[in-house]
């Protein structure tokens, strides 16, 4: 069916507790009440113990969502998205909230595609970051195995990363089957306490508790900067860009520079996403030229 003509509209499923917090949950997963539902719902359920809430959940499977085209139109035009589809719904959505919880289950070492799609749109929502400061986060992923996920909780948290969320922290989950997470009851233990670590910033909660990850964006995966120092043994972070040592196995961050700093993002914005038309179209006569050869 062409999701164009006919798209299935977003349906969200609401459950109303006061009007104090609202709390969005993302969903990126076909299996109704799988392991990524449930354990959003846990999420939301840990929050809803430290206050009132109003809890929203979204199947992102049950909306009609499209790729992202490139065309550019949102940023150096200034246009609402082009694409008639429920990614502006979404974005709707999160504006409304006060609070997040996104999850998605792993295909092939990262998020699913649902997740994906609407995160290759988000330069649409960019300059209205603003309005998602103070607004906190939560992602948790689920995988089959553990180290069939390297991608999976950084690209997460790069989604709310970059509009600014504070995220309270991560989870990574394993089990095959559907709702098979439950049989954990760690897992399901720590999923509750980050949703009151969601809900109430003095609670404590350790997203990696092994030491072994980014602090600030949850990625596994380093580069090496420099040979062995006094300290340790100086890396980079590639998905967040923050620079660290790792000493005795563990890795330390400096979390005042990374590439969703509001400042970074910001140069990043403007000083190059806006330039980019300008220097396509002082070129552009050259670069059709060019083109037609590979006709």
């Amino acid at each position: 069916m062409d999701q164009r003509s006919s798209p299935r509209r977003l349906h969200p499923i609401s459950t109303a507790r006061g009007d104090k917090v609202k709390i969005l949950g993302l969903v990126g997963s076909h299996r109704r009440l799988g392991n990524t539902e449930v354990l959003v719902r846990e999420i939301m359920r840990g929050a809803a113990a430290e206050t009132n809430v109003e809890e929203t959940v979204v199947r992102l499977t049950d909306c009609a969502l499209l790729p992202c085209k490139g065309c550019m139109a949102c940023v150096l035009k200034g246009e609402d998205c082009r694409i008639d589809d429920d990614v502006p719904r979404v974005f709707a959505a999160l504006e409304e909230h006060d609070a997040l919880v996104l999850g998605a289950p792993t295909y092939l070492l990262a998020p699913s595609a649902p997740v994906k799609m609407v995160m290759d749109r988000l330069l649409t929502l960019f300059p209205k970051s603003e309005g998602f400061k103070g607004k906190r986060a939560a992602t948790v992923a689920v995988g089959g195995l553990p180290n069939w996920d390297p991608f999976s909780i950084p690209l997460l948290n790069a989604f709310v990363l970059v509009l600014q969320y504070d995220l309270a922290g991560w989870l990574a989950a394993y089990a095959p089957g559907p709702g098979q997470v439950l049989m954990d009851e760690d897992v399901v233990r720590r999923a509750n306490l980050l949703g009151r670590a969601l809900a109430n910033a003095s609670v404590e909660y350790v997203s990696d508790e092994s030491g072994k990850r980014c602090t600030i964006c949850g990625g596994e995966g380093f580069r090496y900067l420099s040979g062995r120092e006094r300290n340790g043994i100086e890396v980079q972070c590639p998905v967040c860009l923050a620079k660290g040592v790792i000493s005795d196995g563990k890795v330390k961050m400096d979390a005042a520079h990374h590439r969703f700093k509001e400042e970074a993002l910001t140069e990043h914005f403007f000083g190059w996403i806006m330039r980019t038309g300008e220097m396509y179209f002082k070129h552009r006569d050259e670069i059709d030229k060019r083109k037609r050869r590979y006709a």
